[in-house]
């Protein structure tokens, strides 16, 4: 029931205005009217209150909707990046691949390599021999085998013989008086090419290998350092 300040109900109201009216269709009016304004100011309450609250439901998706686009951008910029930290290890991948392959590349004879190097010449002895001793005058595929190994051992990143590439794969092998490498046959004298910046002339001139040759009769020379170029196995 609604009050006035004096805590006068409007039914008293009413009883005050009743002596006021002449007719009871007056006083039915003014109830009428009366009613109208309470109501239309219920409505308009209601709708002020209604009204307030779309407002507050507008700002607070608004907000909702600003917060929305920050994310999505951030993400857009997140997937940026992983975007270009992905290409940069896909980047970093390949070069590391590039790496082994330019290091394993030598080895396996796939490419031509030039650079620093030197020969180590080795043929047969010119002396005379008898039948009993002339194994020892003759270059065999042992002593070529053990060439190739103490090239590799002292910094040889590539190596041939007589143009013949060496690579892991490569079989130095003998039939009768003739060597086979690569399964082809070679004759002496046998051209040692390796290439390699840590090989040392003076060292490798001087070492027990290299005058064991010379001890048994073999002409050996090694060259000094000197601009090499192998050719790429076939």
């Amino acid at each position: 029931m609604y009050k006035t300040d004096d805590n006068i109900t409007i039914f008293n109201v009413f009883k005050k205005l009743e002596p006021f009216a002449s007719s009871k269709k007056l006083f039915a009016g003014l109830l009428f009217i009366i009613l109208l304004a309470v109501i239309f100011a219920v409505i308009s309450l209601i709708y002020l209150e209604k009204t307030s609250s779309n407002k507050i439901l507008v700002a607070r998706q608004g907000a909702l909707n600003n917060q929305i686009v920050a994310f999505e951008n951030k993400n857009k910029i997140l997937e940026l990046e992983i975007i270009l930290l992905k290409k940069e290890l896909y980047s970093l991948l390949r070069e590391k691949e590039q790496r082994k392959i330019n290091k394993i590349a030598p080895l396996l004879g796939i490419e031509k390599v030039k650079g620093e190097g030197l020969t180590i010449m080795l043929a047969d002895s010119d002396q005379t021999y008898e039948d009993n001793t002339s194994s020892q005058y003759i270059v065999h595929d042992i002593d070529l085998l053990k060439i190739v190994n103490f090239l590799w051992a002292n910094g040889a990143e590539a190596i041939s013989i007589n143009n013949e590439r060496i690579v892991n794969s490569s079989r130095i092998s003998c039939i009768g008086s003739t060597v086979l490498v690569n399964q082809k046959p070679l004759v002496p004298p046998f051209t040692n090419k390796a290439a390699g910046k840590a090989l040392n002339p003076e060292g490798i001139k001087n070492d027990a290998l290299m005058l064991s040759f010379s001890i048994r009769g073999l002409k050996v020379k090694v060259s000094d350092k000197q601009p090499v170029e192998i050719a790429p196995g076939t």
